[in-house]
């Protein structure tokens, strides 16, 4: 499984359109997403203080799109 964070807003745009955009995807050709231990330091770093977030849950193997794991930037993300 991989993750990913995004707004309520976003998520009931995706259910009522039937796909899932977002800034990154159409700014840097990619989804950022998660590992399980990564959410909580990802969350605290780039989502501190909101309260409209829901957690996307991607089984990886359903993924048809290429999968690049890289480092995180900041030491303290990686767990």
């Amino acid at each position: 499984m991989i993750y990913h964070i995004a707004s309520q807003e976003e998520f009931t745009e995706a259910i009522q359109n039937g796909v899932y955009f977002c800034d990154s995807l159409e700014d840097e050709g990619f989804i950022h997403c998660s590992t399980k231990e990564q959410i909580v330091p990802v969350a605290d770093r780039y989502f501190s203080g909101r309260e409209d977030l829901v957690l996307f849950l991607i089984n990886d193997n359903e993924v048809s799109a290429p999968l690049k794991y890289e480092k995180p930037p900041y030491p303290s993300d990686e767990k």
